[in-house]
């Protein structure tokens, strides 16, 4: 992880001089417990079973979700950069468990900035110290990227609603102690808080798939849940903005676990091409390899530099403004890793191919960070999209 750490010590202190000193002393500490708590489980958590909730918790608590977020509530207030390159540390150890935290993340920021003083104190406060696991509940069978179409519906009855629907491929779902379930009411779609232990609630068993296998996900049905109205996130038909607003920091963490992934590959690969040997000579001396690993190092270095601003500009802008430049990261980025995935499978040949290596394992994941949040197709219609408005 030396490279990994070098690549954000060059950009943080570019950006913020001699403050980055301190900040470079907290990067230090994540990497310190990545490689102690995480890589060694590394394969371990390649599975499709839960990793232990005993892993999720002391991540949780040692602060990686906490970091851009007010100290009232029991964030750290850092920059959004920082919280970037933590779950690049993270996904390096582990990209199911970034995948993890970066789900419980989408209800801590929905929460952080649309909820109010006793959504915050009540539920806020134990998802940032650690204490909670989350899930955000959107996709449906039928809707897919698109929020506008969600079927789940919310009646008001007096001061609660009665919600009822399905939702799919929901991430943490067997382990959530927490739900944001976006639902359809009369004024349009709605955000609620709901508790996985509430009456109606079901929570399907674990849907087996391809990669981030250790961060579970499954079916949620929901059969005429009672929630007080205390319990719903902004004003009814504001679901839209919150989600849009979720999903702009949430491409920018998919491509940081990208970043994580591609981070381990290349190490993984410039490793091999210095130990394995063809002839009298090693990898490394062959030149279509040196060109192989140069065009990856140009992939991961451009998505770096991309992504680090524009999670440097999270603390500058309004999220709204970051629509564009979050989804150009994202697809940029996940692309990019997936094709340096590709390619280390092909260098490492038959035992790329095997499962005691394991180097396939970076492929699999990252292919599913280039279809959650919003497939390639849907980032380069919304880029195209954000570049009419300029045209």
């Amino acid at each position: 992880m030396k490279k990994l750490k070098s690549d954000a010590e060059l950009f943080l202190e570019s950006i913020y001089g001699e403050r980055a000193e301190e900040y470079l002393i907290i990067i230090n500490s994540m990497i310190n417990y990545v490689k102690e708590r995480i890589l060694n489980k590394r394969n371990e958590f390649d599975s499709n079973s839960p990793i232990s909730k005993d892993y999720i918790y002391d991540t949780l608590k040692f602060g990686f979700n906490s970091i851009p977020y007010n100290k009232e509530y029991g964030g750290f207030e850092l920059p959004y950069i920082i919280y970037i390159i933590g779950m690049e540390v993270l996904a390096y150890g582990s990209p199911a468990l970034a995948n993890i935290l970066w789900a419980s993340n989408s209800v801590i920021d929905g929460l952080h900035y649309f909820g109010s003083n006793l959504q915050k104190e009540y539920y806020l406060k134990p998802l940032l110290k650690g204490d909670k696991i989350a899930a955000i509940a959107m996709t449906e069978p039928t809707g897919g990227s698109l929020i506008e179409y969600i079927k789940t519906k919310a009646e008001k009855k007096g001061d609660q609603y009665i919600i009822s629907g399905k939702k799919v491929f929901i991430t943490n779902a067997p382990i959530a102690d927490i739900f944001l379930v976006f639902a359809n009411t009369s004024n349009g779609i709605t955000a609620f808080i709901i508790p996985s232990n509430v009456e109606g609630l079901k929570i399907d068993k674990p849907i087996r798939k391809l990669g981030l296998r250790g961060a579970v996900f499954s079916e949620v049905s929901l059969d005429n849940v009672v929630v007080p109205i205390e319990n719903r996130l902004g004003e009814e038909g504001e679901g839209i903005n919150i989600a849009r607003h979720i999903f702009i920091g949430g491409r920018i963490i998919a491509a940081a676990i990208a970043l994580g992934i591609g981070d381990a590959v290349l190490d993984q690969v410039y490793q091999y091409a210095i130990s394995r040997e063809l002839g009298n000579h090693k990898l490394i001396d062959f030149q279509i390899l040196k060109e192989k690993i140069a065009n990856s190092e140009t992939i991961l270095q451009a998505g770096k530099i991309y992504t680090y601003y524009v999670a440097y500009l999270m603390d500058k802008m309004l999220r709204q403004e970051l629509n564009e430049l979050a989804s150009i990261s994202k697809l940029f980025t996940t692309e990019g890793v997936l094709n340096i995935s590709n390619e280390a499978i092909s260098i490492f040949g038959g035992y790329g191919y095997t499962d005691d290596l394991n180097i396939h394992m970076y492929w699999r994941d990252v292919k599913g960070l280039t279809i959650t949040e919003g497939t390639s197709d849907i980032q380069r219609l919304i880029i195209q999209h954000e570049l009419k408005k300029r045209m």
